[in-house]
């Protein structure tokens, strides 16, 4: 009985519990559920966190070194022997003695005979002086393209005197000069002819001709200083010219540079007078042989603005031309400039207008073209505006390019060609030119032209330009003896050593050439018909070279060798050029 009591004692205390703990299981669940209590946010700021120790700095501590000294009595024996020095007196180092004069002689084929004399001397302390002569003889024979071979001498001669005089305000200079070339009318187009066909149909066959001038030039050149009130480069130069078929040529000239600072711009005046007088030349008005005079005036003001990364250019060219027997003649063109610098000495790009007159001497035509007719009288070209753009800069310091494009307008730009005429006499006999007339008309040319350069120290000099051509023209059919396409490269090299080398080639591309036969009637006074021919001269590709070797201190043996691949060109039609031409020497400096 006790036994069963206490299992209902149990069970009844087993239940109790249960739902006890079930009961406590549901109030648990009740206080997990969320209670949202709404009421006003009251910032507060806590007290700052101070700190109440003070820094003290303990006193270092003070300990006396204690020193103990000790006398050595003895002696201290050594071999040094003391003796008085003197006092240093201050030498100047002598530098590499600077030669005052160059010797150069030379031979070479086509019987060439070269020499060259340089001079220079201190008179003073602000005064240099200067002799210059030069003489180079040829008298070879050259083959034509019709297969001829005749004799084609060619002597170059000059003579010149300067003198520098350095003065506080500038530099005084001065040139006496006596140059002298001849040659002979030596080509002719068309099939080989004898020399007495050669005489009689061909009126300036084997002439001699003969180019003397002679004159004077003073140069003055200001310091340049951006304080002072006007700054300025001047200078006249006289000439003679002549001829030995009889043209006698006087030319003074004289130019002026003036800049002055205005405000925030500079002022710049570019001025000149040319005066001229030829005699024995034709005039084509009057279809006679008379004598030319010719004044031009030449005035170009511009405003010049300067800043680091900008510089701008706004001006005017204006030229006046007088003339004996004809109209004075007025020019006037654009010059404009602006150089934008974005990285200072690295890259510069640069846009502008520009315009000018040349002035066709008597002269510049003589040089340009030698055989040209004698009695030649080329009017001025002028350029009327010139559109240029362009880069330039620098790779490396040793290293620079520039790239540029160029159009412009031309009027009485001048090409040459050879005229024949027939003449009937009774029956029609052909009497061929060896001398070039002029015709003219008006040009659009483009142009676009870049260059390299490389040069390091004193050692290697590298450059290399080309430039391509793009003509327009009114009336002619082609811009005759005018390449569409050159270029030139050139090398020095100066080694460690006793060898020194230089190389250039050039190239010009391939012209068109004219040549007109006019038929005269018995009387020689109308013409009853003209044809023309044109034809294409060959690319030009000229390869030169030259060696130096340093024998001694003073003396130097060298050669040069022209034209390497012996191409012969012929620059105006019927003139052939030499072949390989070579010539070797020596060099004395003193």
């Amino acid at each position: 009985m006790n036994t069963t009591y206490i299992k209902h004692t149990a069970l009844t205390i087993l239940l109790g519990l249960s739902v006890v703990i079930a009961s406590a299981q549901k109030d648990s669940t009740e206080l997990r559920k969320e209670v949202e209590v709404v009421k006003a946010y009251k910032p507060t700021i806590s007290d700052a966190y101070k700190i109440n120790d003070m820094p003290q700095i303990a006193a270092p501590s003070n300990e006396k070194p204690t020193f103990e000294y000790q006398i050595k009595t003895q002696p201290m024996i050594t071999n040094f022997s003391v003796e008085p020095v003197e006092a240093a007196r201050m030498v100047p180092e002598r530098g590499d003695r600077l030669n005052s004069g160059l010797l150069k002689l030379g031979v070479g084929n086509y019987l060439s005979q070269y020499g060259e004399f340089f001079y220079n001397a201190k008179a003073s302390r602000t005064t240099d002086l200067g002799v210059h002569l030069k003489s180079h003889l040829s008298n070879g024979k050259i083959k034509l393209e019709n297969d001829d071979k005749v004799k084609a001498p060619d002597n170059e001669n000059l003579a010149e005197f300067f003198m520098n005089n350095h003065l506080k305000s500038g530099l005084l200079s001065s040139k006496i000069f006596y140059e002298r070339e001849s040659f002979r009318y030596y080509g002719y187009t068309g099939e080989s002819l004898s020399d007495e066909d050669k005489q009689l149909y061909m009126p300036m066959w084997d002439e001699k001709q003969a180019f003397p001038s002679a004159g004077f030039s003073l140069n003055y050149a200001k310091k340049e200083d951006p304080r002072a009130a006007m700054n300025l480069q001047t200078g006249i130069k006289y000439q003679y010219f002549g001829t030995q078929t009889g043209q006698k040529e006087h030319l003074v000239k004289w130019n002026g540079l003036f800049s002055a600072p205005i405000d925030l711009m500079e002022g710049v005046l570019d001025a000149g007078v040319t005066y001229s007088t030829t005699d024995s030349v034709y005039m084509p008005y009057t279809q006679t042989i008379d004598k030319r005079n010719q004044l031009v005036l030449k005035v170009n003001p511009a405003a010049v603005f300067d800043t680091e990364m900008l510089k701008f250019k706004i001006g005017i060219n204006s030229y006046t031309v007088f003339e004996k027997d004809e109209d004075n003649d007025y020019m006037l063109a654009p010059n404009t400039r602006i150089e934008f610098m974005p990285v200072k000495n690295v890259i510069t790009l640069y846009a502008g207008t520009d315009g000018y007159l040349k002035e066709n001497n008597y002269s510049v035509i003589a040089k340009e073209n030698p055989y040209v007719r004698p009695d030649q009288n080329v009017k001025n070209t002028k350029y009327s505006y010139i559109l240029t753009g362009g880069i330039k800069g620098k790779f490396t310091p040793n290293f620079s390019y520039e790239l540029q494009a160029d159009y412009a307008s031309i009027k009485n730009q001048h090409f040459y060609y050879l005229e024949n005429s027939i003449l009937n006499e009774p029956t029609a006999t052909l009497y061929r030119n060896n001398t070039f007339q002029v015709m003219y008309d008006k040009v659009k040319q483009f142009t676009l032209g870049g260059e390299l350069q490389y040069a390091l120290n004193q050692e290697i000099d590298v450059r290399l330009n080309a430039k391509y051509h793009s003509y327009s023209l009114d009336s002619l059919a082609e811009a005759f003896l005018q390449p569409s396409f050159e270029s030139s490269a050139s090398l020095y090299f100066d080694p460690e050593g006793p060898l020194r080398f230089t190389a250039d080639i050039n190239f010009i591309g391939s012209r068109k050439a004219l040549t007109q036969t006019v038929e005269y009637d018995t009387d020689n006074t109308t013409v009853l018909n003209t044809t023309s021919e044109i034809t294409s001269l060959k690319s030009i590709i000229e390869l030169n070279m030259g060696v130096e070797y340093q024998l001694t201190g003073n003396i130097s043996l060298w050669g040069r060798a022209n034209n390497i691949t012996s191409q012969r060109y012929e620059l105006f039609p019927g003139y052939r050029s030499q072949g390989l031409n070579v010539l070797v020497g020596a060099s004395l400096a003193f």
